[in-house]
């Protein structure tokens, strides 16, 4: 992902019982990135039964096709004892594009990486992959698709997912205003050709506003509304998986400045200024999202932020859509409380590989 890491999955399977009958449970896949986040560990423990799908991005791929990684001990011990279902990430290292472009260049290498995956899900007891190649010129378009082709039928031949987190956009053509968007992130997805061959397609409708630039929403519902809209027009609705954000981003600037200086953070650590004198602080149930508004030490505060409203307004946009899940991004990021959400109002249901497959 562009960010990098641990993200959920819910895709719809279960009619939720009594007053909310007609509301459909999310299967909830969580992105896992244990290396920022010591307590990401205990967190998984702790709401291991909300969980359909742990995602850990602990797989990166060479110049030349060779992987390396492992699912960690930890996670495969909780998944084993929950019924969780394994799906590790794999990245081209660093997103670094020459990689990226090396190997589609030449087909020996995707066999290799593609004999390595098969390999490594086997070991670690994975139901798959999840393809998460960013930063791919759009020239590459159509060796990307015959990639994911060539790997999607290895993984199919042996009972193995194989699904694609892909940047999220609302257009198929080149964005005029943001070209490197679209040359260097989303042009080279084919919606539509990786929706047939992929189990589902994990679609990023994050960040709205990046930390590089000027402060706003992670994923507002009305910016999110423009990528469904488009994604329903090329995918299958049942192989959407709805990727949002758990995180925050704070923007800062010296008062006078006009530049804005930005930076994730998970939610916990708004502990420090929610409630805090002079610090402005409000949600709104338009867009989705909670901002906060502060002035210190000579600088001006600005912070974005997703909570448990904002997930309840994603499951309503999931719901409304019939979606039949999402990707959140990531673990150890989300307001606690969100865990009460997905455990009462959308119960999880377990997830077997047959029924993503066709």
């Amino acid at each position: 992902m562009t960010r990098i890491l641990l993200s959920f999955l819910v895709i719809a399977a279960c009619l939720q019982p009594a007053a909310a009958a007609a509301r459909k449970a999310p299967i909830v896949s969580l992105y896992y990135y244990v290396a920022s986040d010591p307590a990401a560990p205990e967190i998984l423990k702790r709401n291991a039964r909300r969980i359909s799908i742990i995602a850990p991005q602990t797989f990166s791929m060479d110049t030349e096709g060779f992987i390396m990684g492992e699912v960690p001990p930890e996670v495969k011990q909780v998944a084993r004892e929950n019924r969780v279902a394994i799906m590790p990430l794999v990245t081209n290292r660093r997103f670094d594009q020459r990689t990226m472009h090396a190997v589609l260049d030449d087909a020996r290498f995707q066999d290799r990486a593609i004999r390595y995956l098969l390999y490594y899900a086997k070991r670690d007891g994975a139901v798959g992959f999840q393809f998460d190649y960013e930063n791919i010129h759009y020239t590459y378009r159509d060796k990307f698709t015959a990639f994911t082709v060539k790997a999607a039928r290895a993984f199919h031949r042996r009972g193995l997912l194989l699904t694609l987190a892909v940047v999220g956009r609302s257009r198929a053509e080149r964005d005029p205003e943001k070209p490197g968007g679209w040359d260097n992130w989303s042009g080279v997805y084919d919606y539509r050709r990786l929706g047939r061959v992929a189990d589902f397609l994990s679609i990023m409708a994050y960040p709205e506003h990046s930390a590089s630039g000027q402060p706003g929403p992670v994923g507002s519902i009305p910016w999110m509304e423009q990528i469904v809209e488009y994604a329903l027009s090329q995918v299958p609705r049942a192989k959407i998986s709805w990727g949002i954000p758990v995180y925050h981003l704070h923007w800062w600037r010296e008062v006078g400045q006009e530049k804005w200086r930005g930076r994730s953070h998970k939610f916990v650590d708004l502990g420090g200024w929610m409630g805090r004198e002079g610090v402005r602080n409000e949600f709104d149930e338009t867009l989705g999202s909670g901002r906060l508004e502060f002035t210190e030490n000579d600088a001006n505060h600005v912070i974005w932020y997703e909570d448990a409203r904002s997930l309840r307004a994603k499951l309503e946009l999931i719901q409304r859509h019939r979606l039949p899940g999402f990707s959140a991004w990531r673990l150890g990021q989300e307001d606690p409380a969100s865990w009460e959400l997905l455990g009462t109002e959308y119960p999880v249901r377990r997830v077997a590989p047959h029924r993503y497959r066709r």
